[in-house]
């Protein structure tokens, strides 16, 4: 019987200057149910669903469970320490160890060529994150964005990380250049499995993959200008 690897764990934190990101509880439903039905927090590229509840939530949080167990996926809540809250905008985003402000993680684990030799492969990590509207331009995606790979390539033994986004997604774009990271963007045109309406539909996506070392030279970029939140 093969051993699970070192990304499936029970649970998953990581702690920085003013944030925490830890795996869901079943407090998160309320403000999560919250941003999924806000449009100012909808996604760029993807249709709208139905409204979801706090019950659909509360399930999903459930699964995760079971999926970060497996090392399937490490999906994380963004907590805002409250130490640092200046006034939350709403109070259903508030509970027990912090302001809930969105939602991060590994959304999996795969084998894929390695940026460096393409005749190696490697595990890597995809990550992404949506913080609230109402949290924006405070520096916290670069501060859980920087974690996040930290975390990927130091404790869980990723040895690439990847970021993907639809292409008309500017601000998130925005934020990969802020992050130094623009310099690996490709743009692709691509199926995307989870889009809604027509099935399959085709997406343009910016993509961005990172080693160590495409990651250490934004390290330094990004204390070079301040933006080195850890």
């Amino acid at each position: 019987m093969s051993s699970l690897p070192v990304y499936a764990r029970p649970s998953h934190q990581v702690v920085t200057p003013r944030i925490i990101l830890r795996s869901a509880r079943s407090c998160d439903a309320k403000p999560f149910v919250i941003m999924i039905n806000d449009p100012l927090d909808s996604p760029y590229g993807r249709e709208k669903g139905p409204d979801q509840t706090t019950d659909q939530q509360l399930d999903f949080i459930e699964r995760c469970l079971t999926t970060t167990a497996q090392g399937k996926n490490a999906w994380m809540t963004i907590l805002l320490k409250k130490e640092y809250d200046t006034g939350s905008p709403t109070a259903a985003f508030e509970v027990g160890d912090g302001i809930v402000i969105g939602t991060t993680g590994f959304n999996s684990f795969k084998t894929e060529p390695s940026l460096s030799d393409a005749s190696k492969s490697a595990i890597t990590g995809d990550i992404g994150a949506v913080i609230d509207h109402r949290y924006r331009r405070k520096g916290y995606a670069i501060e859980v964005l920087s974690a996040l790979v930290e975390y990927g390539f130091n404790e869980l033994g990723c040895e690439q990380i990847s970021l993907n986004t639809d292409e008309t997604n500017l601000p998130w774009r925005a934020l990969m250049k802020s992050m130094k990271l623009d310099k690996v963007e490709v743009l692709k045109r691509t199926r995307h499995p989870q889009a809604k309406g027509e099935s399959r539909k085709m997406i343009d996506e910016a993509i961005y993959r990172l080693d160590r070392t495409i990651w250490d030279d934004s390290k330094k970029m990004l204390m070079a200008c301040g933006k080195w939140y850890l």
